[in-house]
């Protein structure tokens, strides 16, 4: 595919900026004279019901506009449609270009970064290599880029105007309004820029310190507070949330371990009990220090069956490590549910019922009901 000729001035940007670079396009098109072009690379068919309605006004006021996306949906009166290919490398692409007989603007983007875990909002997370402004001769570069890969699926009558268009806009002469909304644009990008790599570098610091406060720093498990975000994070609402399993786990009589050979010993301990916990759960399975010598592991989809055999392995694990030659044992409680503080309190019952026990066992919420 043949770069993009903006390619070399795009910045990264997260979606926000493009959005609002969009609406500015978009409003300027809305006042354009009759004979405006409009092409809207907006990937995908779910964008555009809230676009829909001011691409057929654009239409309705003369202009001629080509809307390309990728999916299904209802027609849109007065607007000639193009449907990409998932597969079509246009597909991650983003853009919207104007050409008007004396202005031109431009906004074209490519996917940098699909999501960013750290924003559950795959709008707010998600980044492109983009690049806009108002500049006739600009805009019709990136028009006739676009349309050089669409022109077999564009009408011919449509095609043949959006030609003369390009040519007009590279052989008329620029007004001195045109090419002082040019410089004072690019001199406002270049401050856009600075302001958002200046958020960008805070906003990363601030990533750090977060994921810093969430982790236990002796066993890089996740803390209490790192479970709890965990837990907080939306899920969409189409999707029926899964029940959670919790082993709430208490280390048996490791109080001995730092009387006897130091806490240094002991932290060594902790880390490698950590770290068989880790080996002993599914990939998708959170473990979490929940302090002192307790830790809770969240085994997301897990029935009482499967977790009671997850706790049974976690437990024989546990008794395996051993530092300076002392090893424990551990109790767990177990509870199988929607994710809630009940749950967790349930499960709190059970681990303090099966220390009751004598230790080294692993008892079920539900053990206790009958």
């Amino acid at each position: 595919m043949t770069q993009n000729p903006l390619f070399d001035e795009m910045q990264v940007h997260p979606k926000r900026s493009l959005g609002h670079a969009s609406a500015a396009i978009e409003a300027v098109a809305a006042a354009a004279p009759e004979g405006a072009i409009l092409l809207a690379l907006i990937q995908h068919a779910s964008y555009f019901p809230a676009l829909s309605e001011r691409y057929e006004l654009l239409a309705a006021a003369g202009a001629t506009v080509i809307v390309v996306c990728v999916g299904e949906h209802a027609p849109c009166k007065g607007v000639h449609e193009v449907r990409l290919n998932p597969t079509d490398p246009l597909a991650s692409s983003w853009a919207v270009t104007l050409l008007t007989p004396n202005f031109g603007s431009y906004l074209t983007a490519e996917d940098l970064v699909t999501f960013d875990p750290l924003q559950p909002d795959i709008e707010t997370g998600r980044e492109f290599a983009s690049a806009w402004g108002f500049d006739r001769s600009k805009a019709a570069d990136v028009t006739e880029f676009y349309v050089d890969r669409l022109e077999a699926q564009i009408d011919p009558d449509v095609l043949q105007q959006i030609r003369l268009r390009i040519k007009q806009s590279r052989t008329q002469e620029f007004s001195p309004a045109e090419q002082a909304l040019a410089v004072a644009t690019s001199v406002i990008l270049e401050r856009v820029i600075r302001v958002e790599q200046t958020l960008a570098g805070t906003r990363s610091a601030l990533d750090v310190e977060s994921q810093a406060a969430s982790r236990d720093p002796l066993t890089q498990l996740l803390n209490r507070r790192g479970f709890d975000r965990w837990a907080r994070i939306p899920e969409p609402a189409s999707v029926t949330l899964p029940r959670v399993g919790i082993i709430l786990i208490d280390l048996d009589d490791f109080k001995a371990v730092n009387d006897r050979l130091g806490h240094l010993v002991g932290d060594r301990l902790l880390q490698q009990i950590a770290q068989a916990l880790r080996d002993g759960t599914r990939p998708r399975d959170i473990v979490c220090r929940w302090g002192g010598d307790e830790f809770l592991v969240a085994c997301p989809g897990a029935e009482l069956e499967e977790l009671s055999e997850i706790g049974d392995r976690l437990i024989r694990a546990i008794s395996e490590v051993s530092a300076e030659g002392m090893s424990v044992n551990a109790s767990a409680g177990l509870h199988v549910g929607f994710l809630s503080a009940e749950g967790l309190i349930e499960a709190d019952k059970a681990l303090y019922f099966a220390k009751s026990l004598g230790g080294n066992t692993a008892i079920p919420a539900s053990e206790l009901k009958k």
